[in-house]
């Protein structure tokens, strides 16, 4: 559902993550715990109109120093770019602060042009004079790694753009050694469209016959129903965040098993809300502390380190942090614009359609390559399933979603992604 395991939880007994801003004191044989960092909970002030150019001007030289910061090697340097707000920002700072061509890299699809950011990542490598390199990836290449990637994983991170990365990260490593990538950014300052559906359209769960439509829509919009439906704060992040809805994983799973895990997730995501109902304050924190580092940071990390290259961002400096943490929520959502202070910040350094444009995410066309390059290795995983791999997955289901996805009834092509790279990763583990 999460595409990651949430909190200190792993796959393997007995076994904790180290949480974020926390270290392990061993002494004689003991074990204590220490955190010696906190994303602050501040109550942030709301500022009036004419306060926002200093604070905007604040969050630049904040930027600015990270990057600035973060340009300390004695190798060579350079960025993922595609082309999005967030990349490109790191891309303008990089550029200027450079006395030469800084090296960017993009990835793209030769088949699906829907998914491809190429264009937009060459206006910006264009407008800053970078020394822009191109990736592109076929279907067999996805097919060819992925089998590499998951064996090389501890732990299973199963978005789907682990692959793009991986493949980008050892591109990358043919000419540097360090690269800069925008994460983080979404998460201080506003930047999912969830965010805003979240708090509302809350309403529309509570129309008579809402939850009756659910089972006959395509799988996002019931997914969508389900979790306008929720009122509890905790309750309603899960399910909006959740890759995969309830309703499915609870045909997928025993429901016992399904309703305990959503249950589970729920408590520990209460740490993150306040009071009765959904505020944007919240929703960050909560994927600040869950979100970021157990997928984003955890993917970037594993793909690039893989490759021997070291992965470097500059939103999540300390300093930067703490500053969003500070701001009012309309700084970061404001009316119908996300990133409103990222946008404002630099909307007179970027080229102009670069804050205009809405993001698009790293969406893969999932649906070709299950029933394409990767039906084999689908096929592998369910038959896996069947033999029992995986005790409380319901196997019989799991093979139903593959032959109607194949058979071009319904596109399954997400969830079937995520249910095939935890079958191999377990196979490979046997």
């Amino acid at each position: 559902m999460l595409q990651y395991v949430a909190g200190d939880r792993t796959l393997y007994r007995g076994i904790r993550k180290l949480p974020p801003g926390c270290y392990l004191d061993i002494v004689d044989g003991g074990v204590t715990l220490h955190r010696w960092w906190s994303i602050p909970r501040c109550e942030p002030v709301a500022v009036d109109a004419g306060q926002i150019p200093a604070r905007l001007e604040e969050l630049r030289e904040l930027l600015d120093s990270s990057v600035r910061y973060r340009t300390v090697a004695d190798v060579p340097l350079g960025l993922f770019l595609s082309g999005g707000l967030d990349s490109s920002i790191v891309c303008a700072l990089l550029s200027m602060q450079s006395d030469h061509p800084v090296r960017s890299f993009s990835v793209g699809f030769d088949d699906a042009a829907a998914f491809d950011e190429r264009e937009h990542a060459k206006v910006v490598a264009a407008a800053f004079g970078a020394e822009h390199h191109e990736l592109v990836v076929s279907p067999v290449n996805i097919a060819e790694h992925l089998p590499e990637l998951i064996a090389h994983l501890r732990q299973p991170v199963t978005d789907p753009a682990i692959l793009p990365t991986w493949m980008l990260s050892r591109f990358a490593r043919e000419r540097v050694t360090v690269a800069l990538s925008g994460e983080g950014a979404d998460e201080l300052f506003g930047g999912y469209r969830r965010y805003l559906y979240q708090e509302r359209l809350g309403w529309i769960g509570k129309l008579p016959g809402s939850g009756a439509l659910r089972g006959w829509m395509p799988r996002r919009i019931e997914q969508a129903l389900e979790a306008v439906g929720e009122d509890r704060p905790a309750h309603n992040h899960l399910l909006w965040s959740a890759t995969v809805g309830l309703t499915l994983a609870s045909r997928l799973f025993r429901e016992d098993v399904a309703r305990a895990f959503a249950e589970r997730t729920a408590e520990r995501f209460e740490n993150y809300f306040e009071g009765g109902r959904v505020r944007l304050a919240d929703q960050l924190r909560a994927d600040q502390h869950e979100w970021l580092p157990h997928n984003l940071l955890a993917k970037v990390d594993r793909a690039s380190m893989a490759h021997s290259l070291e992965a470097r961002v500059p939103f999540l400096d300390h300093r930067v942090v703490e500053w969003a943490a500070r701001q009012p929520d309309d700084l970061k959502i404001r009316g119908n614009v996300t990133k409103y202070a990222l946008r404002e910040a630099y909307r007179e350094t970027l080229p102009e359609s670069i804050p205009a444009r809405a993001k698009q995410g790293f969406d893969l066309p999932l649906a070709a390559w299950i029933g394409g390059p990767l039906r084999s290795t689908a096929e592998q995983a369910i038959g896996a399933a069947e033999r029992g791999l995986w005790n409380e997955l319901r196997s019989d289901v799991a093979r139903r979603m593959l032959d109607d996805h194949l058979a071009g009834k319904q596109d399954h092509g997400l969830p079937l992604f995520l249910l095939v790279s935890v079958l191999t990763f377990l196979e490979a583990r046997r």
